[in-house]
């Protein structure tokens, strides 16, 4: 359609409905709305047409469209999405998209309290559709999802209960709640369990959420928790007449600090033995160090294996939380 504006008045610009002329059919391919396809324009809209034959349509439209997610680094994943536009009914001999850039123009663009836009990317490829060839436009979208609120309400509460579940070695032998008390976190991370699945995406494609993997590891982490506490209560416990080897007396000393000890009550025996020599007084009593093994008994060890216990297990719960933040970073 061209004129001379002369021979109008001047006219340089008029302006239909779709309804009145031709307009692509460009639908979105990957379309989330399965009553519909979602198609660029509506009747409503107006196309001008430019006194030198040059057609301007500027169509709009929402669309729900799907793609798919790659969550194993929730909550701070990042996500590639896209639109694919394609020319249904026409071929690529017929229709050519053409773009004037290859960024995507965020003018009219609201911030999203969930998701931030880093970046988006205009291209065209071809694809066989049905048989056929066709050109499609696609735009993408890199998204970046905002992970303050899921650190503060999923993983944070987490790590502070595995620092509860630690303390449960600090609690004296004799107060009889440990094994209560191990049991109680534990069920509280069970509980906290369900929580957290149901604020994750429940997808295993490419791979189950990393966050999932941790909160897996703590649960069974906190499981040793109770089996240690039971151990150590065990051994605390255990009767007097019951032998203690002495590689078990040498390590719980050397946890407990017992050999220090008895080492240097030993050294001052020896000054003691020494002065007396050389005065040949015996006014002074000597006293020697003959309790030997005795020295060590099953409360010792159970205290050490506490302090074992407990260095093991906070060692365990760091090393999920440092290997988490360094994985998902």
């Amino acid at each position: 359609m061209v004129w001379d504006p002369q021979d109008y008045n001047g006219t340089t610009m008029v302006s239909f409905t779709e309804r009145e002329v031709w307009t692509p059919n460009i639908v979105l391919a990957n379309s989330n709305d399965d009553n519909e396809a979602l198609h660029l324009g509506n009747d409503w809209m107006y196309v001008r047409y430019m006194h030198n034959g040059t057609a301007i349509w500027s169509p709009m439209a929402q669309f729900n469209s799907y793609c798919k997610p790659n969550v194993i680094k929730f909550p701070y994943d990042k996500q590639e999405c896209g639109l694919n536009f394609v020319a249904w009914t026409h071929g690529p001999h017929e229709i050519a998209f053409q773009y004037q850039s290859t960024k995507v123009n965020m003018d009219f663009y609201h911030e999203n309290g969930i998701w931030i836009i880093n970046d988006g990317k205009i291209a065209s490829w071809f694809a066989v559709i049905e048989g056929e060839r066709r050109e499609l436009l696609l735009i993408i979208f890199y998204l970046q999802r905002r992970a303050n609120f899921f650190l503060l309400n999923l993983i944070l509460p987490l790590t502070v209960m595995n620092i509860l579940n630690v303390l449960v070695f600090i609690l004296p032998p004799t107060s009889g709640d440990r094994v209560s008390y191990s049991i109680t976190v534990l069920l509280a991370i069970c509980v906290y369990m369900t929580i957290v699945t149901d604020k994750i995406p429940k997808t295993s494609s490419p791979g189950v959420s990393f966050m999932c993997t941790k909160c897996l590891v703590d649960m069974i982490i906190s499981s040793f928790v109770v089996l240690f506490t039971i151990m150590g209560l065990r051994l605390y416990h255990t009767a007097d007449d019951v032998v203690i080897s002495k590689h078990t007396a040498l390590v719980t000393k050397c946890i407990l600090g017992l050999y220090c000890k008895e080492k240097t009550r030993i050294e001052d025996s020896d000054k003691v033995m020494e002065f007396q020599s050389s005065t040949d007084e015996k006014s002074f009593p000597m006293h020697t160090s003959g309790e030997g093994n005795n020295t060590t008994t099953w409360k010792h060890v159970g205290k050490a294996s506490d302090i074992v216990f407990c260095i093991v297990c906070t060692f365990a719960f760091a090393m999920s939380d440092i290997l988490f933040f360094a994985y998902v970073q």
